[in-house]
């Protein structure tokens, strides 16, 4: 099987960086996972890391300068943590955040966070799943924070272990969405391939 690993040309720093990010992300949450700040300090870290580990086509952005568009369904939480690092700049690119009310296909993102909804915004798995495949074969990374999501077409997937956060990487998903994931990512995290 093909995993797209994507060899660095400085594995040492890199490898630096992912662990300086999962230290990070352990003594952030470490003991703080009820505070949805600090949980989503964490998710939005690791949101704005992925992409300096993660290829997309050249033909994702429409010019060179052209921003990192970032979507955020149902996570208010998520939004407001990104917002305030949103000044800051992914691979010399500027952040653009979008606050989703609903999940259509006609959107254009390179990195879309479906947050874990319930009650009246809770996913309809099945329609999450038809919409999901609208991306499908498009490049964008798809971001989850509950099962449901990840399974319907998600590409990485946050999750609690021990009380800290974690993420879980979907690698025929990452294909399917054209995006090659760079080995360092995918030795932090926990590999899905079925």
């Amino acid at each position: 099987m093909n995993l797209n690993l994507r060899h660095s040309r400085q594995p040492t720093r890199t490898i630096l960086m992912v662990l300086a990010l999962m230290v990070f992300a352990q003594s952030a949450s470490n003991g703080n996972t009820a505070n949805p700040t600090t949980e989503y300090r964490v998710k939005a870290a690791f949101l704005l890391s992925f992409p300096k580990f993660i290829e997309w086509p050249s033909e994702a952005f429409e010019s060179s300068t052209a921003p990192w568009r970032i979507g955020v369904l149902n996570s208010p939480e998520m939004v407001q943590v990104l917002n305030t690092g949103s000044d800051k700049k992914i691979r010399g690119r500027s952040i653009e955040i979008i606050v989703m009310d609903e999940l259509t296909a006609d959107q254009d993102y390179h990195v879309l966070f479906i947050g874990n909804a319930d009650g009246e915004n809770a996913h309809n798995a099945e329609d999450l799943s038809v919409i999901l495949s609208d991306y499908l074969q498009s490049p964008v990374l798809v971001v989850s924070e509950d099962k449901e999501s990840f399974a319907a077409g998600g590409v990485i997937n946050f999750y609690l272990e021990r009380g800290k956060t974690r993420f879980e990487i979907h690698t025929r998903a990452a294909q399917q969405h054209q995006l090659v994931i760079g080995a360092n990512l995918l030795r932090v995290a926990r590999l899905v391939e079925d």
